[in-house]
């Protein structure tokens, strides 16, 4: 609203009218056209007001909220609030209104299971991709053996569907002396054509107590067949007929919330577009852009709920935006907060946003693409002369309030030996590095105050994930002189730690990408010390 104030009054509109326009008090309009005036940005900041100063910092409130997300209590399953307040040193009382306040519940576990199937990932991506790129003109059918389809009580591994007046392309493979195991379901809802797709447009339809037999043209048997949907001759024969199967124990409704997952953390994409930003907020951003001709979602993000890249008069902008109530709100502050000091590697970021229950960040428009970490790859010099340049950009660590490496590593390693004075950027992934006329590292939100060689020890890991060896990994960072200077037993005691933190993380949510991290961190983990990788079995992807 102040914001809105100041722009009327830019317009020429005296006090009178602003107050009309905006319905406030004529007293409001006043008082910070003339803060505004006097003052100009740093008026709009509410002052001090009277009282006794916060007992609880936002230090103490942010770290509470951190090892609520990030941690486990060493002799339980989730945090409970006596443990929480024995560790923190705060009041019980206080843990309750911090988790309330940020809609955290340790107790609920938000799980879910994965397939065992070899295949999942590839599977994944054929149904997955016909939600987000259906095909033009095109008809999509799910069939699955559930509700009326009932299973045949067939001898063996592989079973036939069972449906009721077969199809006569079905009765010879049928056997009418068979009967199914269960009675027809009476009722019930079921998906005939899961996903039927015109023009690019999907809907998902149901039938109350449909028939199998008013699939439309060719209804077929199914038989799960190691795991993959066995259809008839004549489909596969169709020039454009492609088959795509789901894994094991693992039905369309059951990809959803696993695909949900991924979305709300880590390899997801954000939920949310540039239009659906409330009118208020998108006005106050438009004051710092101009008016915004269009924009483009972003097609990766961890944490955001909108990533854009806005087009204006003046160029390019990319933007990402969040919700205040959300617990992950902290880490768009931290970048906030951090990029006013980093070294032009980084994108400068323009212009902060608060408005609405939203906050809304400005960042100049980097072109590029992410970097490929194979064996192979001509990015590996380019990322390596960044992280030289990170290092001693960043080092002394600028005086901007970050959590210090011993505080985030604490209880696993020993704090001497990831402390120093350093900012370290943590999510050194290859999306976070964009490869175009000179390489830049995004997405600040973090970041830690440690040793100058932990982003690098971080890179070893991604690029065992990658393909390299533990000793190619390792001459590879051999480039970088704050790794070349690191103490080695620094080194080989953060592998291990690094190792089994990889390894908590997958075992409390086993997203696709974890598996393969844990296996990179504990081949790393035991290349530096190969007496401890005989005490443990290896582990499965």
């Amino acid at each position: 609203m102040r914001a809105k104030i100041v722009l009327a009054c830019a317009d020429g509109l005296s006090n009178v009218e602003v107050a009309a326009r905006l319905a406030v008090h004529l007293s409001t309009v006043g008082k910070w056209r003339r803060r505004f005036l006097t003052e100009r940005l740093n008026g709009m900041i509410d002052e001090q007001r009277p009282g006794r100063p916060p007992s609880i910092t936002l230090d103490q409130v942010e770290q509470v909220v951190v090892d609520t997300l990030e941690q486990t209590p060493r002799d339980a399953a989730h945090w409970s609030r006596a443990s929480m307040a024995e560790k923190s040193g705060l009041l019980k009382s206080t843990i309750g209104r911090i988790w309330r306040d940020f809609g955290l519940k340790p107790h609920r576990a938000d799980a879910f299971k994965l397939s065992t199937d070899p295949q999942f990932i590839e599977k994944v991506v054929d149904v997955v991709g016909l939600y987000h790129h259906p095909p033009e003109r095109a008809v999509v059918l799910c069939v699955d053996e559930k509700s009326q389809i009932q299973t045949l009580d067939r001898p063996g591994r592989h079973r036939l569907a069972h449906l009721p007046a077969p199809h006569p392309r079905l009765r010879r493979v049928l056997r009418p002396d068979r009967r199914p195991v269960h009675p027809p379901r009476a009722g019930g809802r079921q998906r005939v054509a899961d996903h039927p797709h015109h023009r690019g447009r999907s809907a998902d339809q149901g039938r109350r107590g449909h028939h199998q037999r008013r699939v439309p043209d060719r209804p077929a048997a199914v038989a799960r067949q190691g795991g993959l949907h066995a259809v008839p001759r004549w489909m596969h024969r169709q020039p454009d007929t492609l088959t795509c199967a789901t894994p094991n124990r693992c039905g369309g409704r059951r990809l959803q919330p696993v695909y949900g997952r991924q979305r709300q953390r880590g390899s997801g994409m954000p939920d949310r577009r540039w239009e659906d930003l409330p009118a208020a907020v998108r006005l106050v951003v438009e004051s710092h852009t101009g008016p915004v001709r269009g924009a483009q979602s972003a097609s990766a993000g961890s944490v955001s709920n909108i990533a854009a890249t806005l087009e204006t008069a003046s160029g390019p902008v990319f933007c990402k935006a969040i919700q205040t109530d959300n617990p992950l709100v902290r880490m768009h502050r931290t970048e906030a907060r951090v990029n006013p000091w980093l070294p032009d590697v980084a994108p400068r970021m323009r212009w902060k946003v608060e408005e609405a229950g939203w906050l809304v960040l400005g960042f100049d428009h980097v072109p590029g693409r992410h970097a490929v970490l194979s064996p192979d790859s001509a990015d590996l010099p380019v990322i390596a002369d960044a992280l030289t340049a990170l290092a001693q950009g960043l080092t002394p660590c600028p005086p901007v309030r970050v959590q210090a490496a011993t505080k985030r590593w604490e209880g696993r390693i020993d704090p001497e030996m990831v402390d120093g004075d350093t900012l370290v950027h943590t999510d050194v992934t290859p999306f976070n590095f964009l490869l175009g006329a000179r390489v830049r590292v995004i997405d600040w939100s973090m970041p830690c105050r440690g040793a100058a060689w932990i982003d690098t020890a971080l890179m070893i890991v991604r690029l065992i994930r990658a393909g390299h060896g533990p000793d190619g990994a390792e001459g590879w960072a051999d480039q970088i002189p704050v790794w070349k200077q690191a103490d080695p037993p620094a080194i080989d005691a953060f592998a291990a730690a690094l190792a089994d933190l990889w390894e908590q993380r997958r075992h409390e949510n086993p997203a696709p990408h974890r598996g393969p991290l844990a296996v990179a961190a504990r081949s790393w983990a035991n290349y530096r010390n190969p007496s401890a990788s005989r005490e443990r079995r290896p582990l499965p992807l």
